[in-house]
């Protein structure tokens, strides 16, 4: 036994040795930089299902780096791939130097904080409308506003109140309106204190990126796109993104247009739209339905270079 097993061990590297040669020397790693220069020069020439794979590449050797997580991020949007263009804007959010977003959750209002929340007259619809101030600011968007679990819709936003449709009861002795009960927030603000150093690039276009992406899927998540967008906007793009979109502080205000269009929120359209061609003279009705096709004129003929 002892002689079979020797003889074994004696002709077993013999077996292990052949062919290895055959496969020649392994070739070397290829330095990560090297690769993500070679991914940005297809996406610069639109060979976009390359660069796709080139950024996965990078990710591959080193996944630490937040530029290819954000070229990838591009990548995915121009190949219709969105889910995944999300994620790697995410990660490049999260490696840059982290979000400019902040939650807040479950802020409440009571019926009695009349401090905080204003009852008026709505202007152009005769609406009765509800002004509420959160106590964090400046305001990026809303998640949710619910009474008695009861969503209520949002009607208009800016750096500091919301203005609801909310529910409301009145004072039968002074006949003034009130919140029915107590009013639950769910949003969001711009926190812009992140130490996102050489990456503040990387940073602010992911945040752009974002909204470029859930901008395109099927209206699903247009809210994300506002909150992505304004926190873009409050951090201020001082030079456009260097490779294609040639996103810039114009093009993200469109970006919100159109969001705010397809979410009905008409006066913070019409407040874009303005601010995009001061020209503009639309001084209408923003709710009214005979003007939607003005409004949607202008957002097109914006869109298209004018």
């Amino acid at each position: 036994m002892k002689k079979i097993f020797l003889s074994a061990l004696l002709v077993f590297p013999f077996v292990l040795g052949c062919g290895v040669e055959k496969g020649g020397p392994i070739p070397p790693v290829p330095e990560p930089q090297e690769v993500l220069q070679q991914a940005w020069d297809s996406y610069d020439n639109m060979n976009f299902d390359e660069a796709f794979a080139l950024f996965d590449s990078v990710i591959r050797l080193d996944n630490t780096l937040a530029e290819a997580h954000l070229g990838y991020g591009w990548a995915a949007v121009e190949t219709d791939q969105l889910t995944k263009a999300q994620s790697g804007f995410s990660f490049a959010i999260i490696l840059s130097g982290g979000s400019m977003i902040m939650p807040v959750f479950n802020e409440t209002i009571a019926p009695t904080d009349t401090d905080r929340y204003e009852v008026f007259e709505d202007p152009y619809t005769g609406d009765t409308l509800t002004r509420v101030k959160p106590l964090q600011q400046p305001l990026l968007g809303l998640a949710s506003a619910s009474i008695r679990y009861t969503e209520q819709p949002l009607y208009a936003f800016d750096d500091s109140t919301f203005v609801l449709e909310a529910k409301l009861l009145e004072d039968t002795l002074t006949h003034t309106l009130f919140l029915a009960d107590t009013l639950f927030l769910n949003y969001y603000v711009y926190y812009g204190e992140g130490n996102y150093g050489d990456q503040e690039w990387v940073n602010l276009f992911a945040h752009v990126g974002n909204a470029v992406a859930t901008l395109d899927v099927e209206g699903k998540n247009l809210m994300n796109t506002v909150v992505y967008g304004n926190a873009a906007l409050h951090h201020g793009i001082a030079e456009p993104f260097a490779h294609y979109p040639n996103m810039d502080e114009r093009a993200v205000r469109l970006l919100l247009a159109q969001a705010y269009f397809r979410m009905n929120l008409m006066e913070n359209c019409v407040r874009e739209l303005k601010i995009v061609d001061p020209d503009w003279t639309f001084d209408g009705n923003p709710y009214d339905p005979d003007n939607y096709p003005l409004i949607l004129q202008e957002l097109e003929n914006l869109l298209n270079g004018g």
